[in-house]
């Protein structure tokens, strides 16, 4: 959450510079490369080495990775001649620093008018180690007779070096005042409708001289290997507009607009949507190698039952839950004040908002929700055993049977206050997350074994984000004590447990349980959400067990899902070749 907030922050404060600044750095994305190198950049060490990367990518579709092999201080950069005294200039450099043997910082010379030049010395300001990129900002303002500026990133080694350093960097700034570059504003952005063509628009204007074109560029499903274009059409005033083809449900579109105008050229910043309604599902399904959504920063409209009120998990911000057929989500945000609207659970609501992760919980966030019906019936709820607890039933209505307070956490509170109380179901241990806000603290301790109903939940505190699961009560009625002497009916549920072995190579049984005889659809989907797998078939009430052969697969992270009647959920598995 507070990773989305910086974004937002940082976002607007760029936007709103546009109009008076321009980048005066050339190629300061790395998108464009002759041989080994980006353009308009240089090496200025031998020990260094600048790699076009695909994968550790800010924006657009490449990044430079950078590699130096010796402790003296290592070098790379470039020219820059359209420099203007006594004026400011601020620079921003997106870094991705998560090697503790190597360090960044910034350096230059502002070359003078008749001869000699000034330092550009930032001081002691490097960055850390970070496993998100981070932003590494500056400001100052050249000299009074500066004509041009040797830009520099320089790279240092950390004690003990083990003989390789590595950094990324994407999306080089030095803004300073504006030469007329033409602007971008108003990139329609917004969950576009799925199965018809896809209308987006911009306003691009220069104070004088004129546009030579404007284009917008785009990826799907994350493949930024196969981008394309489409040149964008004037079509009133300062207004361009493009068609791009229709698009799936649930898929991924990533844009952004470059103009070319006065021999300059603006690239506008990353536009990331799901198109259409989106299952919640993906957004736990379809994760990267820290247990992030894929999804992360993309406008998305979901649409759901709520399973908890907001006001209930907090008094001072939107923090609730909903969910569908395919998985649950946290609603949140700060954006809350005592006379705002209240979402009441069985509210039936459309939430378009952006996908952020807070400690590994999926969120949407910065959203706006419609109230399509109120009163609708919850969802039941999924009866979990603690050790299959897992990404798929995150936000999600759960229930654990045999409840027992396990070693070690919080006592039972006595005053309405937080706790992490932990328990266990014999299966093995999990946190019980009490909330001050839902006064379940104060109430007598119930009488154990219980039944504990909740939303399933994450506060896993370091990457990956794949442990530190819980379970959290929306109020002291969701602890429902076993009498004595009763017993649990015998009967079959609906269930999917976890592959074995697990990793497999190359084959793995998945077992499953029917609660009724009935249809069974099972799905097996890579980490990009490429279906590679599907079986469908009518099986009877009971235990059932599908064995499965990934020969014909590369290594990696795969999840499969199982759907009957109305119940629907997904695992994760590995395959190790």
């Amino acid at each position: 959450m507070k990773k989305s907030l910086f974004l937002t922050i940082s976002l607007i404060l760029i936007s709103s510079g546009v109009f008076s600044q321009v980048n005066v750095v050339n190629n300061g994305g790395f998108e464009n490369w002759t041989g080994n190198l980006p353009e308009s950049w240089e090496l200025k060490s031998t020990d260094i080495s600048m790699i076009q990367e695909t994968t550790t990518v800010h924006s657009g579709i490449y990044s430079a990775k950078v590699e130096f092999t010796s402790t003296t201080t290592q070098k790379i950069g470039q020219t820059i001649s359209n420099i203007t005294g006594n004026t400011q200039y601020t620079f921003n450099i997106w870094v991705f620093d998560n090697d503790p043997a190597s360090r960044f910082r910034i350096w230059g010379y502002w070359n003078i008018a008749g001869g000699g030049s000034v330092t550009l010395d930032p001081g002691n300001v490097y960055t850390t180690d970070d496993p998100n990129w981070q932003l590494y900002t500056y400001e100052t303002t050249s000299p009074a007779d500066a004509i041009s500026l040797d830009f520099e990133m320089r790279l240092y080694d950390v004690a003990p070096f083990p003989g390789l350093g590595t950094i990324y960097v994407d999306d080089v700034e030095i803004l300073g005042p504006s030469v007329n570059a033409p602007v971008i504003s108003n990139v329609l952005q917004e969950p576009f409708q799925a199965g018809s063509p896809i209308n987006i628009t911009c306003d691009v204007s220069v104070s004088s001289g004129s546009i030579d074109s404007v284009y917008l560029y785009y990826y799907t499903d994350f493949n930024i290997n196969l981008r394309d274009s489409a040149e964008m059409s004037l079509t009133t005033g300062s207004t361009y507009s493009v068609t791009l083809p229709q698009l799936s449900n649930g898929t991924s579109l990533i844009y952004w607009v470059e103009a070319w105008g006065n021999s300059q050229n603006t690239r506008g910043g990353a536009n990331k949507v799901v198109i259409g309604t989106a299952d919640m599902g993906i957004f736990h399904t379809q994760l990267d190698a820290d247990g992030l959504p894929l999804h992360m920063n993309h406008l998305a409209r979901i649409r759901g039952i709520a399973t908890v009120s907001s006001g209930v998990f907090a008094t001072d911000r939107y923090d609730f839950y909903m969910q569908d057929n395919t998985g649950g989500i946290n609603v949140f945000s700060f954006n809350y004040h005592p006379d705002s609207t209240r979402y009441l659970e069985g509210d039936s609501l459309e939430v378009i908002g952006v996908i952020d992760a807070y400690n590994g919980k999926v969120e949407i966030v910065d959203f706006e929700a419609v109230i399509l019906s109120r009163g609708n019936p919850l969802p039941a709820p999924i009866d979990v055993n603690i050790e299959d607890m897992g990404e798929e039933f995150e936000g999600r209505l759960i229930s654990i049977d045999n409840v027992t307070p396990g070693s070690g956490g919080d006592p039972w509170p006595s005053t309405p206050q937080s706790a992490n109380i932990n328990i266990t179901d014999g299966s093995g241990t999990l946190i019980l997350r009490i909330q001050d806000s839902t006064y379940i603290g104060g109430n007598p301790e119930p009488s154990w074994p219980l039944t504990v109903v909740g939303i399933g939940n994450q506060y896993d505190t370091s990457p990956p984000y794949f442990e530190a699961y819980q379970i959290q009560p929306r109020s002291y009625g969701d602890f429902v004590v076993t009498g004595i002497g009763d017993k649990k009916p015998v009967a079959y549920t609906y269930r999917l447990g976890q592959n074995y072995p697990n990793p497999f190579n190359p084959v793995t049984k998945i077992p499953f349980e029917l609660k009724k005889a009935g249809e069974v659809d099972f799905r097996i989907f890579n980490i990009i959400g490429q279906e590679v797998y599907q079986y469908t078939g009518y099986k009877t009430a009971g235990p059932h067990e599908i064995a499965f052969n990934g020969r014909k697969l590369p290594s990696g992270i795969y999840f499969y899902r199982f759907s009957s009647g109305d119940f629907s959920t997904m695992r994760k598995m590995v395959l190790v070749k």
